[in-house]
């Protein structure tokens, strides 16, 4: 009976203090100027009494302990929360009041629970007396052309040319690649905040400006050249097969004027090696039949049964195929760049080992695949525990220069324990085969090829070239082969590695880096003793296990206009006057070098030291004993103990049909 009073006292308390707050709120809101949510709390506070304020303020922020909770308790906070929201008549008084238990409670999660209502964050803030939101942008339609023009030269200004393409609205157009993200060119300028709000720079963007985007992949090749032999040309000879047969099939001698121009032009050597696959008979083709049916239109119609529908049927099945065609144009004319970029490095790559200057040395480099050991003629089988194998890193690199008159083409194969196939370890190595070359300095000219893997088209690299142009060369260029087209002389090199070691491994066991060694250069031996050089190629095994260095120096991109990821040829030069140090220039393509008004220059040239993020090398290792814990001995012996007392006593299994029948008994009766 005492508990039911002192509830009963406690609520009523409750309702005073409610009342009160109500009334207060609404005097205060009758007032000309407007109330807000703080002010509605401080009215609150100010009218209840200390105790009031303390009885309604414990009952919002009562938290039950873990495993006590009482469901009364729960439900008289609701409560309370729930009538001093909603017993007030006018709007405007519930949401102060609201708001003001919002604030009091302090948590807006627990608010949400107790309101079961949403709160926005400008409520929230509004409610606890913070700093309010400030809402950025204006919405707005976006018909002007000034504003689009302004936009535009905005996100020009924050991209950078790519050789992707796309098709937009029907037509091929080139990608931009945005230095940041949408979100962020949007917030970091006052200027497209006063144009627009956030949500409609999204909408902006994307339906007038669908060319910039932010590339997640660096790589700059076309997605349709990756699909082209798979996918486009089997349905490029379907489609041209189809094309052709549906107009013969009204005019069977339709193509023959253009097939024999093509095959006169074949003969000559004029044509694509693709031949009707190529975007040169396409274009071709569709000219081809834009004439004929010119030539057709002008000419009078046959007066004979028939003709008109004749003629309206072919010139259908014609403009079908025009209309075909250039869909197949135009993304052979989107494939065109990568063709073209292949064709003019792999041509200026050609002429370069044909016929190499007396004063150029001629650079290859390339990691090859780890190989693993150990490798022999039996199969020993802890060789295939988990820790067992043991990794060995290759760096080829291929050198081609003149050397007392004679042309050297010199192998070199760098074999170590390091993993790290980064551009310190590829540093290291090039600058420890410059050293072993012999050069002199009639050298003058130096040219290093390379993939586009990070290790060597990295500004570190480059800035190791750029003190290898100071002190060695005075004119150097970095070529990087096109993706997906960067076989050269390291591939041929490293296949013929794999054959030394498979035939050094049918009577021999390799198992260390030393036997590795051992391997290589018996193979090697062997290679050039059946073709000797200066005839045939030179081969050198060279084991490699240098110091990392402490610091690696880097070139500070931010004050060049280089940006690696997109291009493929860049030369270094020393200047004559030593002061002003060494120039760089970017030609994108190896066979602009030919004509140096094409080079544009990147900038100041200035080194960055960073320090490597681990402290040595990455090795591999092996291990002679397996990755187990040995067999507990004692609990084998006391099993067998088991089984042994059991065989004596005759105990029968519990899968023995016998035991099964009598359970079965068992259970009948």
């Amino acid at each position: 009976m005492e508990d039911d009073n002192s509830r009963t006292k406690l609520v009523t308390r409750l309702r005073v203090a409610r009342f009160r707050a109500i009334r207060g709120v609404e005097a205060a809101l009758a007032q000309p100027r407007k109330t807000s949510a703080a002010e509605a709390v401080k009215v609150i506070q100010s009218v209840l009494t200390d105790d009031e304020k303390e009885l309604l303020f414990q009952q919002l922020r009562k938290q039950p302990a873990f495993g006590e909770e009482n469901q009364e308790d729960l439900l008289l906070q609701a409560q309370v929360a729930h009538h001093i929201a909603k017993q007030a008549a006018n709007p405007v008084v519930q949401a102060a009041v609201a708001s003001a238990c919002v604030a009091v409670v302090g948590s807006r999660k627990k608010s949400r629970a107790l309101f079961k209502a949403p709160i926005g964050s400008r409520s929230w803030r509004s409610a606890q007396g913070s700093t309010p939101l400030i809402k950025r942008g204006a919405p707005r339609k976006i018909a002007s052309p000034a504003i689009f023009q302004e936009v535009r030269k905005y996100l020009l200004a924050n991209a950078t040319d790519t050789a992707r393409r796309r098709k937009v609205g029907g037509r091929s157009v080139q990608m931009r690649n945005l230095k940041r993200s949408k979100r962020k060119l949007w917030t970091t300028s006052l200027a497209m905040q006063k144009l627009m709000k956030r949500s409609t720079w999204y909408v902006h963007l994307k339906k007038h400006h669908p060319e910039f985007v932010k590339m997640k992949c660096r790589t700059d090749v076309c997605a349709f050249c990756h699909k082209y032999d798979k996918v486009f040309l089997p349905s490029l000879r379907i489609l041209v097969g189809q094309s052709e047969s549906r107009v013969q099939a009204l005019q069977p001698d339709y193509f023959d004027a253009c097939q024999q121009q093509w095959d006169k032009m074949k003969l000559a050597g004029k044509t694509d090696p693709d031949d009707k696959l190529s975007l040169q008979y396409v274009r071709a083709a569709i000219k081809y039949m834009e004439r004929m049916l010119a030539a057709r239109a002008a000419t009078i119609l046959p007066d004979h049964a028939g003709a008109l529908e004749h003629r309206g049927a072919l010139h259908a099945e014609e403009a079908s195929a025009i209309a075909d065609l250039n869909k197949a144009r135009s993304t052979l004319e989107v494939c065109e760049h990568h063709f073209s970029g292949v064709q003019r490095q792999s041509g200026f790559r050609e002429g370069m080992i044909d016929k190499l200057d007396v004063s150029h040395v001629d650079i290859q480099l390339d990691f090859m695949e780890n190989m693993s050991t150990p490798l022999g003629p039996e199969e020993s089988q802890e060789w295939f525990w988990a820790t067992a194998r043991e990794s060995i890193t290759t760096l080829g690199f291929y050198a081609h220069y003149w050397k007392d008159g004679k042309e050297v083409h010199h192998y070199y194969h760098y074999i170590s324990k390091i993993m790290n196939h980064d551009s310190a370890f590829s540093i290291t190595a090039f600058n420890d085969l410059l050293g072993r070359l012999g050069l002199t300095s009639s050298h003058k000219v130096l040219h290093v090829w390379a993939d586009c893997g990070p290790h060597f088209r990295s500004y570190e690299f480059v800035w190791n070239l750029v003190e290898v142009c100071r002190s060695r060369f005075p004119q150097v260029y970095l070529h990087f082969y096109l993706e997906h087209h960067g076989k050269g002389k390291n591939d041929g090199q490293f296949g013929l590695q794999r054959n030394w070691v498979v035939d050094y491994a049918r009577e021999h066991v390799i198992s260390t880096l030393e036997n590795m060694t051992d391997a290589l250069r018996c193979g090697a031996a062997e290679t050039m003793r059946l073709d000797p050089p200066p005839a045939g190629p030179s081969y050198s095994i060279v084991p490699f296990q240098p110091a990392k260095p402490q610091v690696i120096k880097k070139l500070n991109n931010s004050r060049t206009k280089l940006m690696i990821e997109y291009t493929y040829c860049i030369r270094f030069d020393r200047r004559r006057n030593p002061q002003f140090g060494i120039e760089i220039k970017d030609f994108v393509y190896s066979d602009r070098i030919v004509d140096e008004r094409n080079g544009v220059p990147i900038g100041d040239v200035v080194c960055e030291d960073i320090k490597p993020k681990e402290a040595d090398w990455r090795f591999s290792y092996r291990k002679t004993t397996p990755e187990k814990e040995p067999l507990n001995v004692q609990l084998l012996q006391r099993r067998l103990a088991h089984q042994a007392h059991a065989k004596l006593v005759k105990v029968v299994s519990r899968c023995s049909p016998a035991v099964v029948l009598i359970a079965r008994e068992e259970e009948s009766s």
